[in-house]
């Protein structure tokens, strides 16, 4: 059985599952209306949506990976992605194309982007392009404000973090572990534990 549909089988029939399922790698944009998710369980869901509909480390192949990637992108990340998107792999060399495809296609990655906010998701594609088209040796970043000085190795926050990067790692980390995917419970709470006590040090609730 389809381990997305065992969280809502109580509420659908397979057969509307089965509609909803074959649109899926397409796009995500919402749960139809009549379905009455509460927000835990589309919280729940729309987690091991992106972990086993759009995944595309699940598939072999580049076209196959690419669709999935595609399709992810343009559910879960900010409507400008997609246009800014277009226009970079659009300046990419012919020959530099599958390269490109491939690494962005990499879902820890998707993962990470999808979890920054709007502004740090475009900052982060245009970094992924400047690593692609450049080398990380040129690619230069200028560090316009200093960190919080917090640190933490589970969490992988060094120093020079703002609070918007902190907040993404921990919940690309939460994603990654979560148990509705596979994940360990005991990570979790460490995870939930330590990003608590960067909350303490830095005074947010």
């Amino acid at each position: 059985m389809d381990p997305c549909y065992e969280l809502v089988a109580d509420r659908i029939t397979p057969e509307d599952w089965s509609v909803f399922s074959k649109r899926l790698l397409f796009g995500f944009r919402q749960f139809p209306e009549q379905w009455n998710l509460d927000a835990d369980l589309t919280e729940r869901l729309l987690l091991r949506l992106q972990f086993y509909f759009f995944n595309p480390d699940r598939v072999e192949g580049l076209a196959d990976k690419r669709n999935r990637a595609w399709g992810f992108m343009q559910s879960f990340l900010c409507a400008e992605f997609p246009r800014r998107f277009n226009f970079l792999r659009g300046r990419v060399e012919r020959e530099k194309l599958d390269d490109w495809d491939r690494k962005f296609a990499d879902f820890e990655s998707l993962l990470y982007a999808s979890s920054l906010p709007e502004r740090m998701q475009l900052e982060w594609l245009s970094n992924f392009d400047a690593r692609q088209r450049y080398g990380e040796a040129k690619r230069v970043k200028v560090i316009k404000k200093k960190g919080l000085g917090l640190t933490s190795e589970l969490l992988g926050v060094n120093i020079l973090m703002q609070w918007e990067e902190i907040k993404a790692r921990y919940r690309f980390l939460m994603k990654k572990n979560h148990p509705d995917i596979g994940g360990d419970p005991a990570v979790t709470r460490q995870l939930i534990a330590e990003y608590e006590r960067l909350c303490r040090e830095s005074g947010r609730k």
